[in-house]
């Protein structure tokens, strides 16, 4: 992890994604099919990233992604997030 984590310092791309629908799931219904929202998003994601991203939950509803080829961000979270919604 240490290894992965150096190349920070080399450049990249740091994501911040929000899972839209989590917290208003937990409200109207019930925190643990939120939690299942959030989990089938979670087996989602490694399939449309490259193996040397790093993946973490940055908070109930956010993820954190980071690339560490440098890379044009915009685009990179484009094509994540077209790929993840299902578009």
């Amino acid at each position: 992890m240490e290894a992965r984590l150096r190349l920070v310092a080399t450049g990249g791309s740091l994501l911040l994604l929000n899972v839209q629908g989590v917290r208003l799931a937990a409200v109207q219904f019930s925190h643990g099919l939120a939690q299942q929202l959030a989990g089938a998003f979670v087996r989602r994601l490694p399939n449309n990233v490259t193996p040397e991203v790093m993946l973490g939950r940055w908070s109930e509803k956010e993820f954190l992604v980071f690339d560490p080829a440098p890379k044009n961000e915009t685009l990179a979270a484009a094509k994540l997030t077209q790929a993840l919604s299902g578009a």
